[in-house]
């Protein structure tokens, strides 16, 4: 399994509800996101997805009162056993199954980063 997670800290005057409404405006890099009232972050994150893992996104945003906002999402692809077969069956060559979910997982890294940014300029 590969994973990571990013985060980012916001100043504004804006109440949650707007931070978690900029999230979901400016989530097209990612997929569809949804945020609840309490702030919890959650896609299905499809546009991920490949051969041997299961990509998976979720975070959260808390408020830390006098305007300070933490946003955190993390992000992860998760082998399938497929890929686990291949890798064992295969071995050394079949170790290249899990290639492309490090490959997604890159991809899913770069592409919440750009998230972030977007939300940062949104609220700023």
């Amino acid at each position: 399994m590969f994973k990571g997670s990013k985060e980012i800290m916001l100043n504004t005057k804006k109440p949650l509800k707007d931070v978690i409404k900029a999230i979901e405006d400016n989530s097209s890099y990612i997929g569809n996101v949804n945020a609840s009232k309490s702030g919890n972050i959650s896609t299905n994150a499809a546009r991920f997805q490949g051969f041997g893992y299961s990509p998976a996104i979720s975070g959260f945003v808390t408020d830390k009162g006098e305007g300070k906002y933490f946003i955190s999402i993390t992000h992860s692809a998760n082998f399938d056993a497929i890929a686990w077969v291949i890798a064992i069956c295969a071995f050394p060559i079949g170790m290249l199954a899990f290639l492309p979910a490090y490959n997604a997982n890159q991809s899913m890294s770069l592409k919440i980063d750009q998230v972030l940014n977007e939300v940062k300029h949104a609220i700023e």
